[in-house]
């Protein structure tokens, strides 16, 4: 009987996990698109569809009012919140992978600028007024003359 929830897990899992990354291969408006099984924010996002659906159960199996209450549409309402919580958890891993991809890129373009900016702050430095003397009073105040 374990072993059998233990397999279906395991297969809701992996399922989900595919799900995931379908949605996050195909979803992002991007121009070259790349595959990956599992990203940190498909961690978080199927960590917290099954941590919310495990508390949607909860919550429903300890305040099962709804089919009392609407009756039939108790369980569309159920579904639809369901819906919803799973919706949020997709956007949720999303955004993390979309930051994770920003701050890389922005990490990729400040190296790539580097040189760059290095060649720009020796530019600015003997664009100072008395610059090109600055090595002739170096070596006098290393002498002593100055």
């Amino acid at each position: 009987m374990i072993a059998i929830r233990v397999i279906g897990w395991t297969i809701a899992i992996v399922f989900l996990s595919l799900s995931f990354a379908v949605i996050y291969y195909w979803a992002p408006a991007v121009k070259k698109h790349r595959w990956h099984w599992l990203t940190v924010g498909g961690a978080v996002g199927i960590a917290g569809w099954l941590l919310a659906s495990l508390g949607l159960r909860i919550y429903l199996h300890f305040f099962n009012n709804y089919s009392v209450i609407y009756g039939s549409l108790g369980a569309v309402i159920i579904l639809l919140t369901w819906f919803y919580i799973t919706g949020l958890m997709i956007l949720l891993g999303a955004e993390i992978n979309s930051e994770i991809e920003a701050a890389a890129a922005e990490k990729t373009t400040y190296r790539k600028n580097a040189s760059a900016r290095c060649q720009l702050h020796r530019w600015q430095e003997s664009s100072r007024p008395g610059a090109y003397f600055q090595p002739m009073n170096q070596a006098m105040s290393a002498a002593g003359r100055h």
